[in-house]
C-alpha cells in the first residue's frame, strides 16, 4: 500500500493498496484519487505489454481480440473480464471507464543515448479517472494465469472477499475463506472496525 502526494506542476493524490488472497487473486483498490489538471486524464494502468508479434492476442468479456491496431472505450455495468497479453485476467467493477488499446507505442528512452526516440506493439489497458477528478476510486481484481473457475466467482455476486472500506483513511478487506482481514490505515484516526477501533 501507499499514499501518492504529488505536487511539482499539477497536484495529483492517491490512496492505493493490493492483496494478495488465498485463492490466489490480487485484489487492487484505489480511493481518494483527485488532480488539478486540466490537460490530461487521471489514469490507473491496468497492463502495458510489448508484443513480440502483432497476433498475440488479448480478451474483453470472453472474446479474444487480435486486431492490430485496435482501440476500445467502455464504462462496465457489470463485472467485466479483461485479459492481457501473458494470460493473466483483470475483473472490473461495475462504473469503472476502461480503455483498450493495441497499437504502435513511441517513446524516449531515458537511461541511454540522450533520450533516444524508441518505438514497439503493445497491449495496454487503463481505468479513466477524467480530468480534474476529486476524489475518485478503483476496484478491481487481478487472477494470475486466467483460471476459469476464479474468474467466473469473480463475475458472480460471491466473490469470497468483502470490501468493509475504501476511503481516505484506510482500506478494509475481509477474506471469507480464511475469515481473515487486512487493514491498511493510511492515517490515524477512528477506524470503528470490531478489531481496530482506532490508531
Amino acid at each position: 500500500a501507499f499514499v501518492l502526494n504529488q505536487g511539482a506542476r499539477e497536484t495529483l493524490t492517491a490512496r492505493k493498496s493490493a492483496y494478495a488472497m488465498a485463492s490466489g487473486i490480487i485484489v487492487c483498490l484505489g480511493s481518494d484519487i483527485s488532480s488539478d489538471c486540466d490537460d490530461y486524464e487521471t489514469i490507473t494502468t491496468l497492463f502495458q505489454n510489448g508484443l513480440d508479434e502483432r497476433t498475440v492476442p488479448v480478451a474483453l468479456g470472453g472474446s479474444t481480440i487480435a486486431g492490430f491496431p485496435m482501440s476500445r472505450t467502455l464504462t462496465t455495468t457489470d463485472p467485466l473480464e479483461v485479459g492481457d497479453a501473458y494470460g493473466n485476467a483483470y475483473v472490473l467493477q461495475p462504473g469503472a471507464s476502461l480503455h483498450l488499446e493495441r497499437s504502435r507505442q513511441q517513446s524516449r528512452h531515458d537511461k541511454k543515448d540522450g533520450l533516444r526516440q524508441t518505438e514497439g506493439d503493445f497491449a495496454t489497458a487503463w481505468l479513466s479517472h477524467g480530468k480534474r477528478p476529486d476524489g475518485a476510486s478503483y476496484h478491481y481484481t487481478i487472477v494470475p494465469g486466467a483460471d476459469a473457475q476464479l474468474v467466473q466467482r469473480l463475475l458472480s455476486e460471491d466473490p469470497d472477499y468483502t470490501i468493509r472500506r475504501q476511503d481516505r483513511q484506510a482500506h478494509i478487506i475481509e477474506d471469507s475463506l480464511t475469515r481473515s482481514t487486512a487493514i491498511v490505515a493510511f492515517e490515524g484516526g477512528l477506524l470503528n472496525h470490531e478489531l481496530i477501533h482506532a490508531i
